[in-house]
């Protein structure tokens, strides 16, 4: 579910479909308070890490869309293994425009530096290493990332995305509704967003607990 998906949903549920009673800073900030109760209820990591192929004279990758901060890139190593140290990030400017052949020869990239994309691309982060590799292999680029779950008022909303299965759709539609509802001066109001927290809240410990059975079950069933 993208930020706009969600944003039509709650706005239909607190009817307000023309933004006149609450603005996108206001929706796009409750909503990040909605994700934060859905990360501590899940105890959620802050980071994650994907990879992507390594391709022969290949410098510059896009990465995936939901990456807005990268922590570390990482290569394994030609012959397999665990990733080795970070790469050193450093501007795009300190790149050298024309590879050193010689270096390329010899080893892997050892500098990156991250730049904004163009095109189809421009919502999204582009890798650029030092020099082209010498060598292709499969995900071989390990990318650590921070996992965004604040959203931006300012941003477009059609490209930032919910950073959760879908079977919490329901806890973050109405735990945002019912925060906006609260915000208001009219008592209705602010009763009936409490409710809409609470049953928002109400469904999210369900899925919690259904996720620590399922861990229970996958990990311990094999125990006398």
């Amino acid at each position: 579910m993208t930020l706009a998906e969600l944003e039509a949903q709650v706005r239909d549920i607190i009817d307000d479909p023309g933004k006149f009673r609450y603005s996108d800073t206001v929706f796009a900030f409750d909503a990040t308070e909605a994700s934060l109760e859905i990360v501590d209820a899940l105890s959620l990591p802050s980071e994650r890490d994907t990879s992507l192929s390594l391709v022969e004279d290949q410098k510059t990758y896009v990465l995936p869309a939901d990456i807005t901060r990268v922590v570390a890139i990482r290569l394994i190593p030609e012959n397999g293994g665990n990733p080795g140290g970070e790469l050193d990030e450093v501007l795009r400017a300190e790149l050298p425009v024309v590879d050193d052949l010689t270096n390329r020869n010899l080893s892997d990239p050892k500098r990156y530096a991250l730049i904004s994309g163009e095109g189809t691309n421009e919502d999204q982060l582009m890798l650029v290493f030092e020099h082209a590799p010498r060598r292709s292999a499969s995900n071989a680029i390990v990318i650590d990332y921070q996992i965004q779950y604040e959203f931006d008022g300012s941003a477009d909303f059609a490209t930032q995305n919910v950073p959760f299965p879908a079977r919490y759709n329901y806890p973050m539609v109405h735990m945002t509704a019912g925060l906006l509802l609260k915000r208001s001066d009219d008592a209705a109001d602010k009763a009936r967003g409490e409710s809409l927290f609470m049953e928002g809240k109400d469904r999210l410990g369900e899925r919690a607990m259904l996720n620590s059975l399922s861990f229970w079950q996958d990990n311990y069933r094999s125990m006398p």
